[in-house]
């Protein structure tokens, strides 16, 4: 109840008492909302600082205010070198004025985003912190509304008190409340509410109600921000580990390309090619068809599969290898979970929020981009959309990177990062295209074809569309569209 008009009351007394007969040196704005006034009296300083914001508005006398180098604004130079004579709160409505020889400065702290501060002269608005242009020149006139109401809080106070108003206007103690995360200032100690502390000074009282309400919004802003990135964090690395853990259907495929390319060895030489399968006799006496490339022979075809399951034998190892890894990271960040959903402790939060924040914000491609650890050597990282991919690719990407892309259709650039300037391994080339064609329009195509060059020979024309580059000395690769675990 910062800007409640009891509690503007007893701040316009305070200010009239500390102000009155007090010269004005300047008179500053450095941020939206706030007009900072600097005052003498006495031979001493007074700092003032009257804020109009729609939440934490109030008037407060600061220590430690210093005036910006820049993005600062001087505001109201007629009033500079004028005494301040007496300030005042208005009887209708929630107006703290500062009244001056021939001008009077008007705080309107009104709500919906609606207060600003004006500045009269003979009851005609000569400036203003916001809007000036629209209000210059009006009349500046406030219509009498009655008594105001005394509002929820101190309302339910009159089964205790007999005469709230009365007493509020008397109390000289000013208490910050706290109930729940809820934090108030009050004249009155309410019932229901905590009194986390209580002054003499209402100033000091105002200044705490704020610090705390200002501190807990950040708190609870910082704290959604955290839960949110951690629980995004906690859903990625489970699916991960849901596709490293199913060690049975890898053991299968496995089997399944190994007999694929018995099956097609025992063909012989001979067998005319039509098409993108075969149907075969199995040893069984089944029939069983299998997907073949067509620009390739049948022996071709059965090395391709002994290749494959070789690769699926690798990729078996590697996932046993990595599921400890991702058990102890998941592990760590259900704890930093609790922790962020728990903790009231500022510096526990702001540690986390460090950690997993600023994490994601670096351009290391491992949240940026889609990304892949193919081994211990290299990883692929992958666009998200057109504009990503510029970014992967003119930005992200290294000259002796491999950049990989499916042919002759949309889709994302992938960028193969590791081994130096050496031509990567064969099965990690594969692994790569095969990812790269599957996060293209020719994902459920049985093969296709996939270019891939160094980063160097990749460069975007003035003017291209997002996401558009030009190739050379391109090589290409015909992979079956296919994803490992998904990040």
């Amino acid at each position: 109840m910062i800007r409640h008009y009891l509690t503007l009351e007893h701040l316009a007394h305070a200010l009239h008492r500390r102000l009155a007969g007090a010269q004005l040196l300047e008179a500053f704005s450095q941020e939206k909302h706030v007009l900072t006034l600097c005052f003498l009296k006495d031979g001493a300083e007074i700092v003032i600082t009257v804020s109009v914001d729609p939440t934490y508005g109030t008037i407060l006398e600061r220590t430690n205010i210093r005036r910006a180098r820049s993005n600062t604004l001087d505001r109201f130079d007629m009033l500079c070198g004028m005494q301040c004579a007496h300030v005042t709160k208005h009887a209708d409505d929630r107006i703290v004025s500062f009244w001056f020889d021939t001008f009077v400065m008007h705080a309107l702290f009104f709500g919906s985003g609606h207060g600003n501060i004006v500045v009269t002269r003979d009851g005609i608005i000569v400036d203003a912190l916001t809007n000036a242009k629209q209000l210059i020149g009006t009349t500046f006139a406030v219509a009498a509304a009655g008594t105001p109401p005394l509002g929820n809080l101190y309302e339910a106070e009159r089964d205790h008190v007999s005469d709230v108003e009365a007493a509020c206007r008397e109390s000289t103690t000013y208490y910050v409340l706290r109930r729940g995360d809820d934090v108030v200032f009050s004249l009155l100690p309410l019932h229901g509410w905590d009194v986390l502390e209580q002054y003499d000074d209402i100033n000091a009282a105002l200044r705490r109600t704020v610090g705390i309400r200002r501190t807990t919004a950040r708190l609870k802003s910082m704290r959604t921000q955290l839960l949110t990135e951690l629980r995004r964090r906690i859903a990625r690395t489970e699916r991960s580990l849901r596709g490293m853990q199913s060690d049975v259907a890898n053991v299968d495929r496995t089997s399944m390309y190994r007999h694929y390319g018995n099956l097609l060895m025992a063909q012989g030489t001979d067998v005319h090619i039509k098409g993108d399968r075969i149907t075969v006799q199995d040893v069984d006496g089944s029939m069983v068809t299998i997907s073949i490339d067509p620009t390739r022979s049948l022996i071709e075809n059965a090395t391709s599969y002994y290749a494959k399951a070789k690769q699926s034998v690798q990729a078996a190892a590697e996932r046993h290898r990595r599921i400890p890894v991702f058990e102890q990271r998941l592990s760590e960040l259900r704890t930093d979970l609790a922790t962020a959903e728990q903790t009231a402790d500022e510096q526990i939060l702001q540690r986390l929020n460090e950690r997993y924040m600023h994490d994601r914000a670096q351009d290391d491609g491992t949240t940026v981009y889609r990304t892949f650890v193919l081994n211990d050597t290299y990883t692929l990282y992958v666009g998200r959309n057109a504009a990503n991919n510029d970014e992967l690719t003119m930005r992200f990407a290294k000259q002796n990177d491999w950049w990989l892309h499916a042919r002759g259709v949309s889709g994302s650039h992938a960028l193969l990062r590791g081994g130096g300037n050496e031509r990567p391994p064969k099965d990690v080339l594969e692994r790569a295209a095969a990812i790269a064609a599957y996060y293209s329009q020719a994902r459920n195509a049985s093969y296709t074809p996939v270019i891939y060059t160094q980063r160097k020979y990749v460069r975007k024309p003035k003017g291209a569309n997002v996401g558009a580059v030009v190739v050379e000395r391109e090589q290409v690769i015909m992979v079956k569209p296919y994803l490992p675990d998904a990040p």
